[in-house]
Formats: structure tokens, C-alpha cells, sequence
């Protein structure tokens, strides 16, 4: 997966491998690129084309223009966060500076199930600093994801995914796919007042449930809640707990409150049994909210949920929400507000 030494960017999938999902009627996969330049000269992108390659051929064809691409190309630094997100959209550039990395951020695609996707081919047409082009050629191999661990959602009642898979937050730049949830009030807010105090958040104290059964595997619980609303980045350790499943699948559930964990390392658990409540720790944690991460072996993947209700985030009235959808099992995205179907 690795760009030709000879080439002039070094480019990098994250995470280092892309699994497709499938759920009941398509199968989508989300990944980024970090792009290094290796030759101490700046380089500017002024073209790419991604396409998706089937066992017959070619699928489908995107090319961004230099344009499409500054909307793309983010600094390593730049975080997205859902409470400030402009900070976030108005940086970008297709440049790589000399030595630099980039990042290409947010590549998502989805298909129908039944069509057999293999592989991604990207193609970058560039120019550096002295007028010379050239293009840079990277492929990368798709596998398709074997999640047979039927997780339901780690919470009751209903729920907004904040932050999903598919954005280059704290979750992607670590490699991981994981998605964080807020509970909702009355008011469709998550939160009253000002939100200043952890209590103000309605999923704050919430129980988070078992996804699925499982063995503890790791737990932390002593870290202490952080102010809601000051991202920094020097918090320290989130409580957590890692629960291993049968086949090599592990959920990590992270931000859990201080001391509210009520299971040890070694107990079996069942799905939907209470492990403990929703909190506010960690490093760069902006508000209270469940994170849950899933991974295959060594590899994360999104999590596929089974027996879910989808409210599409139309608010037809207040606190009224465009009809549901019940699924099977579905791979969720941000901005959806779910609960669990049974």
C-alpha cells in the first residue's frame, strides 16, 4: 500500500487498512491519506482522480480539481468538532510544503452490495515550486469486513450521532473508526442552559450498556470529569472499558464518568448489562458523550449495529423527528438520531 520510494509524496492510508461494510442494502468504506513530501521541495497538487475498481474494471471515476482538493487537504493539526466546525472548513490547500505532511481527509464511498468492489486507484497530476510536473500513482487494496459480533447500541432512548466515522476527527487521526453519541432532551438540544457544567448535558450519568457479550478485558475509572466546552488537549487519561468478543472482536467504550465503572477486568458480560455512566474525561473531550470503537483483529472498523431505529434529522415539529426506519443492521453516520429497536 505503500507509494513507489521513487515517487515524490510518500502516501498513506489511515487507517492502514480499509475494510468494507456492508449492511442491508450497501456496503461502504471511509479513509484518509497522509500525504508526506520526500524531496525538500514544495509540491502542488492540481489534480487527482480516485477511481473504484470492480473484479471486471472500473466502477466508478471522481477527479477533483484544485479547487475540490483545498477542501480536502487539511493540516496534520486541524481538528473537526461538531460544536465548531468553522474553525475547521476554512482551512485548506492543495499545497504540501517542502518536508511537510497533509492530510486528504473525509474519502467516503458507498455502493450497492452486490456490486464486487477490489480496490482503490488514485492518480495525482502535480506541479512543484520550479514548474516541473509529474504524477504520483498509489493503489489500495479493499477488504471486505467479517464483523460477526451483532452489537446493539450501548445506551437507552434516543440518541444523536455527533460525530461518526466518516470526519477526520480525534478518532481518525489515530486510526481508529469510532463514533460518539449525545443524548437529545425535550427541546431536541443536548443540553440546558449554557451547557457549562456536566450536569446541564442530558447523557451525562446516563448508564452505558453492554453492545454485546463479551469478556472485560481493561478497565480505567479513577480519571476525573472535565468542564464541558474548553477543548484542551492536556486532560489526561478517559476512563474506559475494553470488552473482547468471540472472534477476535473487541468494542472499546471510552468517557465514561468518574468511578461510575461497575465491572473488573475478567467478568463476563451480556449484552445490554450496565457497565457503568456516561461522563466527560479525557483528552480533547468538549462535552459529555459515549464513544465506541470496534475493531476486526488489530484492524478498526466501523461499527455495524444490529436492530436499530433510525430518525432521519428532520425535525417536522418541535421534538418530532421525519418517520423512522427500523434495520436489521446498519452502519450509522453523523447526524442521525437512533435508538436501540428491541
Amino acid at each position: 500500500m505503500k507509494a513507489n520510494r521513487t515517487q515524490r509524496l510518500d502516501i498513506q492510508p489511515i487507517p492502514r487498512a480499509v475494510f468494507v461494510q456492508l449492511d442491508r442494502w450497501t456496503k461502504s468504506w471511509m479513509y484518509h491519506l497522509k500525504i508526506r513530501e520526500t524531496r525538500g521541495v514544495a509540491v502542488r497538487i492540481v489534480q487527482a482522480t480516485f477511481d473504484v475498481m470492480g473484479k471486471d474494471g472500473l466502477l466508478r471515476r471522481d477527479i477533483y480539481d484544485e479547487e475540490r482538493l483545498a477542501q480536502r487537504i487539511k493540516p496534520m493539526t486541524i481538528m473537526r468538532h461538531w460544536l465548531r466546525p468553522s474553525s475547521y472548513e476554512r482551512k485548506g490547500s492543495s499545497r504540501i510544503p517542502a518536508n511537510g505532511e497533509r492530510r486528504m481527509c473525509d474519502l467516503f464511498y458507498s455502493h450497492h452490495k452486490t456490486l464486487p468492489v477490489v480496490e482503490m486507484r488514485h492518480v495525482f497530476r502535480c506541479e512543484d515550486e520550479k514548474g516541473k510536473t509529474f504524477r504520483v500513482r498509489f493503489n489500495l487494496p479493499l477488504m471486505e469486513s467479517k464483523q460477526r459480533t451483532k452489537l446493539r447500541l450501548p445506551f437507552g432512548g434516543r440518541w444523536i450521532m455527533a460525530l461518526g466515522f466518516e470526519f477526520f476527527e480525534h478518532h481518525g487521526r489515530g486510526g481508529g473508526l469510532g463514533n460518539d453519541f449525545v443524548r437529545l432532551g425535550p427541546d431536541s438540544l443536548p443540553f440546558k442552559g449554557k451547557g457549562r457544567r456536566v450536569t446541564d448535558w442530558h447523557c451525562y450519568g446516563e448508564p452505558v450498556l453492554a453492545p454485546a457479550d463479551g469478556i472485560i478485558r481493561a478497565v480505567r475509572r479513577d480519571s476525573r470529569d472535565n468542564i464541558p466546552l474548553r477543548p484542551v488537549a492536556d486532560r489526561g487519561e478517559f476512563n474506559y472499558i475494553h470488552i473482547e468478543h468471540f472472534h477476535r472482536e473487541q468494542t472499546f467504550l471510552a468517557h465514561l464518568k468518574h468511578n461510575s465503572i461497575c465491572v473488573d477486568v475478567g467478568q463476563k458480560v451480556k449484552a445490554g448489562q450496565k457497565l457503568g455512566e456516561c461522563g466527560n474525561t479525557g483528552i480533547v473531550t468538549v462535552c459529555p458523550h459515549i464513544h465506541i470503537g470496534f475493531r476486526v483483529g488489530e484492524y478498526p472498523v466501523p461499527p455495524l449495529f444490529h436492530d436499530v431505529r433510525v430518525f432521519y434529522p428532520v425535525e417536522l415539529e418541535e421534538g418530532v423527528y421525519a418517520p423512522s426506519s427500523v434495520t436489521k443492521k446498519a452502519v450509522l453516520r453523523h447526524g442521525q438520531i437512533v435508538e436501540n429497536a428491541k
